[in-house]
């Protein structure tokens, strides 16, 4: 008898549920009112830049700080009666086709968008505006490259031919990274062939299958967009704030730590202001809505052999806090309502983690820009007489306190819209 009841508490139930009906028809339709029943709530309409405005905003902070590191490096003592320099800087040291090869590079985006806004978009029809836009794109990269082969050319004249290296090592990244698509180097929108063809929306679909591919393909967006976001910043960095101290004289004293600190400073502000542009709270409700639906399963440990469980199907929408069995482990759905992410798949898990409150994502970023302004104010209040250290960090705290405006806006608004849409949610599970 023992024997026989071990054997009966470690059998299955059957794969469907005992609450969902057994005929197909009305199977269907229950899932169905399963998948209209999660309710959201509408994300208020919040003002996003242009796409204009941003790359000039990103062309400027790039382009200044590029200048602030060349002040670093060639600063001069021209107050001093000696002093045979009239100017802040030695600028005979400075070279002009450096100088040049680095503009061009951080100029790229902001000068196609500037001729694809002004020139496609407002004087040519719609009807040959996606032609000329690859014509544009073909003839700016031609001329890019035209101009940073001449420049290298001279900069690489009397210099080591290691140097070579250090101007074309991102071109390597790019190949690994987005291969030989164009779109990317020169458009911020574009973010690869990951991308969502189109805006990214959320269409509350009613099967588990539908639910776990829009999942996945938002998931791809999201990581297309943030390894977009990652080589702009590592590039912008490199040439403005890392290639001039490369190429400085050998001769040249400077203090290297506040050169490595600004080359930091250069990397996590222009990070935390493209995620801010990338990442609207439009854009993360979609993602959040859609983790809504997904649902996760936590792993139920110890002895669970005498609950009543289910074996997983992959189309069948899970009430929360259910008991399913999948791969010899027993997992209980955890949700707003239902669940049809999979069981143990880490890629629906980090999914859900980062995406079910929207405010996870807005108050990391605003922990960082929080942390970068932070640092650079109390630089700046135990500053001595290095007037080129306070003109450096005043002139970067004036873009990053915009930043942290946006990513205080964000924070607020989302962690305000969770709060909402957890108490709608416990009001409907009361009744």
């Amino acid at each position: 008898m023992a024997g026989g009841r071990k054997h009966l508490a470690n059998r299955s139930h059957p794969i469907r549920p005992p609450s969902l009906p057994c005929d197909e028809k009305s199977r269907l339709a229950a899932l169905d009112g399963i998948g209209q029943s999660q309710r959201h709530i509408p994300m208020p309409d919040i003002a996003v830049d242009g796409e204009l405005f941003h790359e000039f905003l990103m062309f400027s902070f790039s382009i200044i700080s590029c200048g602030l590191q060349f002040l670093h490096l060639y600063r001069s003592v021209w107050w001093l009666p000696m002093s045979n320099n009239n100017y802040a800087m030695n600028f005979y040291l400075v070279d002009i086709y450096l100088v040049a090869f680095i503009g061009a590079m951080l100029s790229r985006q902001f000068v196609y968008c500037l001729f694809k806004k002004i020139v496609i978009q407002t004087l040519l029809p719609t009807s040959i505006q996606s032609f000329a836009d690859k014509i544009l794109r073909w003839t700016l990269l031609g001329v890019l490259s035209v101009v940073l082969l001449v420049c290298a050319i001279y900069i690489l004249d009397g210099s080591q031919i290691v140097n070579i290296l250090y101007l074309g090592y991102p071109a390597s990244v790019y190949l690994i990274l987005f291969g030989f698509r164009i779109g990317p180097f020169l458009c911020s929108t574009d973010h690869g062939p990951d991308q969502l063809k189109g805006e990214a929306l959320h269409s509350c679909p009613s099967s588990a299958p539908a639910v776990r591919a829009e999942a996945d393909a938002l998931k791809a967006d999201f990581n297309a967009r943030m390894r977009h976001i990652l080589f702009n910043s590592v590039l912008s960095a490199y040439y403005a704030a890392f290639i001039p101290c490369c190429f400085a004289q050998s001769f040249l004293a400077y203090d290297l730590v506040w050169a490595t600190q600004h080359l930091l400073f250069v990397w996590l502000g222009t990070f935390t202001m493209a995620a801010a542009q990338t990442f609207p709270v439009q854009y993360v409700d979609v993602l959040h809505r859609s983790a809504l639906h997904l649902g996760k399963w936590s792993k139920l440990e110890g002895c669970r052999s005498h609950l009543p469980t289910h074996t997983w199907h992959e189309g069948t929408v899970w009430p929360s806090g259910s008991l399913v069995k999948y791969l010899r482990e027993i997992y209980r759905a955890e949700g707003v309502q239902t669940v049809c992410a999979e069981p143990a798949n880490l890629a629906h898990v980090r999914f859900y983690a980062v995406f079910h409150n929207p405010g996870i994502l807005y108050g990391t970023l605003l922990l960082l820009q929080g942390l970068l302004v932070f640092i650079q104010l109390g630089l700046l209040a135990h500053m001595g007489s290095e007037w080129w250290r306070a003109l450096s960090l005043t002139t970067m705290l004036f873009v990053n306190y915009y930043t942290l405006f946006k990513a205080t806006r964000d924070t607020v608004v989302s962690w305000r819209l969770s709060t909402s849409e957890k108490l709608l949610h416990s009001k409907l599970a009361a009744g």
